[in-house]
């Protein structure tokens, strides 16, 4: 909302300079965006009288002007095509500080040579000296002004750009915004003159008003004014109304315009001339209905669009805009002017349907009181009275099927200084509420009952009142006092930290963490070979797909990977961290925080130098070695059949010998059920509570880097294919000797026995105390070696 100051001072006096006053409305609710200086850069710009006007001797579209400043006349050159002689006009000087109409920017205006004449200054349209858009001609101003005033002493101003929020439609008006100044300044509003002299005719005589549905238009309001002369706003109008941020089109549009920017009342103005009947009807579209609106676009309308209707044509969306075909023109003579209270959640749907916003649409849409139109009606219906000199009807139609009173809610003392926590009586109160236009009697049970004025839609509660006197006595002044107990000390929250540090691990892993719905089908639970019998089902599903509380989360990551794998070549990641319900007999089901994490497609990007590898089993679980490595916790792997993957492609992770979770490539006929045609999809599953204990238990210590050097030794070990490489790895590194043992090669073929297989590991072996030498060495492989034989059977695979 744009405020230009010198109108607010019409409804309020404030002692403070701008600036604080912007700092006091933003302290108080109402926040000040910016705040616009017009006219303080101006420089040497001035009122002036055109004298003459005459044909460019070298151009066809130029005028050559004669301009009376005041104290000289000077030449100029103009382009406009409505500069005419004995207009009173903006004149600018050389060096006055002008808008650049073309780009915007601003620039200092020079004398130049135009078509071989000299002009000396500029005659300015409104864009040029930053006060609208328009700049296809001058601007004209009011005649009564003199030649030789500063320009800045007229047509200069501040203007304050308020930023509303949705709950106060008061805000968008000159006079909400007084009484705020009111309130924080501690001044008196002056209310705009609503009365005016009626005429001797009838509008019932001519005029019929129907609504057949009061909820969506619980009041409507109507005059008819005659004998009104269509023709420019006077200039403090327009003046008004650009530095609001409005267009002037003519004195009635201006004047609704005006109106809606004073009272926050919007209005439309029907040429009453052409309307077919007397008839309105105020109704739902119909099916397939359209309208033609004043921008000049046929908008087709559906059954909960609301709309003016002149017999069976529609001539209005309601709240949002007017229909072309009766809109005011130039020899418009009388109009049907008309003030309404419309449901906000239709005209902001309506508003969203058919993509236009309005001025108008903009305070319906946030809830504007039925008291509001009639006040509004008067004020616009005085203004056509004086300016357009209309003849108002003898009344108004006013249609209020379902009168509402005023809210009036009650204040007490004690609810008052408990909320704010500090001594306050229900006095300072009244007086405060007063200033913001707020009625109120106080009876003997230290109780106010107030009454909400019209403009303000947002109160209806106590709080709401208490909220107010805050923010008029200012919330500094409500005192901090220390808190009566002490803060509760921190209570760590081991699956809390579990979670996070699980997510961040994997997002460092390149991984993308999903959020899915908790709710599934029967159908996803069979893909996974879960029994929708053993899970527990909701009530009153809103749809068959999210009937059942999931047991497993691989439904939901799978359905997640579906669609991603049909865009995306890969490599894809997704990990979620959710929890699963496990039915438990006669009680609430055991939430189990659980992590699933799938991986797919090409390890890396394509290349000519190599073929990508596909991401596998193995990426898996080097990511799950890596997550455990970082939570501390130590696990061990052990073969597994499971029907969610492929044979011999599965292990189970146990910790502390209870199965955790596990890790495997999913069988192809999972996959198919999901519409996930792809090579490979390696998964993981951990039940998170197993991990909490050793998770809390762990502590990081710091290992200084060797002293001395490390020796490797690289050996091929022939083993039974059913003993794990891991256990042959953990024997090997249980030597005190041996650092680290790395597995770099398995081999299957003729040259090994069946049922065996060839392992190779590069064994690094290294003392703290001392350089080894060879026999050392020799004697720690030997050992090695021998403790494979016996324990697991493994030898040292002989020569080829």
């Amino acid at each position: 909302m744009r405020v230009p100051l010198s109108w607010l001072r019409d409804f309020v006096d404030w002692p403070m300079a701008d600036q604080d006053l912007a700092d006091r409305l933003t302290m108080a609710g109402l926040e000040v965006a910016a705040i616009e200086s017009i006219g303080a850069d101006w420089g040497e710009c001035f009122i002036g009288k055109v004298v003459s006007v005459g044909r460019h001797p070298n151009a066809d579209r130029l005028s050559l002007c004669t301009v009376d400043i005041g104290t000289t006349q000077v030449q100029v050159v103009c382009g406009a095509p409505n500069v005419a002689a004995g207009q009173t006009i903006a004149f600018a000087n050389p060096g006055s500080l002008l808008v650049n109409a073309k780009d915007g920017t601003k620039h200092t205006l020079q004398s130049a040579v135009i078509r071989g004449i000299r002009s000396e200054g500029m005659i300015c349209s409104e864009k040029e000296l930053g006060l609208g858009e328009d700049h296809d001609g001058i601007l004209v101003l009011d005649d009564a002004l003199a030649a030789g005033t500063p320009l800045a002493a007229v047509l200069g101003d501040t203007i304050l750009d308020i930023e509303t929020t949705a709950n106060r439609p008061d805000a968008l008006s000159l006079l909400g915004i007084a009484y705020e100044v009111a309130a924080i300044s501690d001044s008196d509003v002056r209310f705009p003159e609503l009365q005016y002299d009626p005429g001797p005719d009838s509008i019932k005589d001519s005029v019929s008003v129907e609504v057949p549905d009061p909820a969506l238009c619980p009041r409507y309001v109507a005059t008819m004014i005659q004998n009104l002369e269509v023709a420019p706003s006077p200039g403090w109008m327009q003046d008004r109304l650009r530095k609001a941020g409005f267009r002037p089109i003519n004195n009635i549009v201006d004047i609704t315009n005006y109106v809606m920017l004073e009272l926050g009342q919007p209005l439309h103005a029907f040429d009453s001339q052409r309307l077919h009947s007397g008839a309105i009807i105020v109704r739902s579209a119909h099916a397939g209905e359209t309208i033609k609106t004043l921008d000049e676009i046929t908008r087709k309308l559906d059954p909960h669009t609301l709309v003016i209707a002149n017999g069976d044509t529609p001539i209005a969306i309601a709240g949002i805009i007017g229909g072309a075909e009766t809109e005011v023109i130039s020899t418009s003579k009388s109009i049907l002017l008309e003030s309404a209270s419309f449901h906000p959640f239709n005209t902001r749907a309506s508003s969203g349907r058919l993509r236009l916003r309005t001025e108008a649409s903009l305070r319906f849409e946030k809830g504007l009181r039925p008291d509001l139109p009639l006040m509004g009606l008067h004020r616009a219906t005085r203004l056509l009275s004086e300016i357009a000199g209309g003849i108002p009807a003898r009344e108004v139609i006013d249609v209020y099927p379902q009168k509402r009173t005023p809210p009036t809610p009650s204040l007490t003392k004690s609810r008052l200084q408990g909320t704010l926590g500090f001594t306050i009586s229900l006095n300072e109160a009244k007086v405060a509420l007063s200033r913001l236009g707020f009625s109120s009697t106080q009876d003997k049970t230290e109780k106010l009952q107030v009454t909400v004025p019209p403009w303000r839609s947002d109160i209806s509660l106590e709080d709401d009142l208490i909220e107010e006197v805050a923010r008029v006595i200012g919330y500094d002044r409500i005192p901090t006092h220390p808190l009566s107990r002490p803060i509760p000390s921190y209570v760590p929250n081991p699956m809390r930290m579990l979670k996070k540090t699980i997510t961040e691990s994997l997002v460092r892993s390149a991984f993308q963490e999903v959020v899915t719905y908790p709710l599934i089908s029967a159908s996803d639970l069979a893909k996974v070979s879960e029994d929708p019998k053993s899970s527990l089902a909701i009530a009153n599903p809103l749809s068959p797909e999210h009937r059942f509380l999931r047991t497993t989360l691989v439904p939901s990551i799978l359905n997640t990977l579906s669609p991603n794998v049909r865009r995306e070549r890969g490599p894809i990641r997704l990990c979620e961290v959710s929890r699963v319900y496990l039915p438990r007999d006669n009680q609430l089901p055991d939430e189990r925080e659980t992590l699933v994490a799938v991986l797919t497609g090409p390890h890396e990007p394509p290349s000519w130098r190599n073929q990508p590898r596909i991401l596998d089993f193995f990426d898996a679980k080097g990511i799950a070695d890596t997550l455990f490595a970082t939570l501390g916790v130590e696990v061990e792997y052990q073969s597994v059949e499971h029907p969610l993957l492929e044979n011999s492609k599965g292990v189970q992770i146990s910790i502390a010998g209870a199965v955790a979770g596990f890790i495997g490539e999913i069988n192809t006929a999972v996959l198919h059920s999901f519409d996930i045609d792809v090579q490979s999809v390696a998964l993981l599953q951990l039940d998170l509570s197993w991990l909490v204990t050793p998770f809390g238990k762990h502590t990081k210590t710091f290992t200084p880097l060797p002293k001395y050097p490390e020796a490797i030794r690289d050996i091929a070990l022939v083993a039974d294919t059913t003993i794990p490489a891991v256990s042959i790895q953990a024997l090997i590194e249980s030597h005190p000797l041996v650092a680290e043992a790395l597995l770099f090669d398995i081999y299957t073929g003729d040259q090994v026995p069946a049922g065996k297989r060839s392992l190779n590991y590069s064994i690094i072996l290294r003392s703290e105390n001392k350089t080894l030498d060879t026999k050392e060495i020799q004697q720690a492989m030997d050992a090695v070696l021998n403790q494979l034989e016996s324990e697991l059977k493994v030898t040292l695979r002989q020569g080829l």
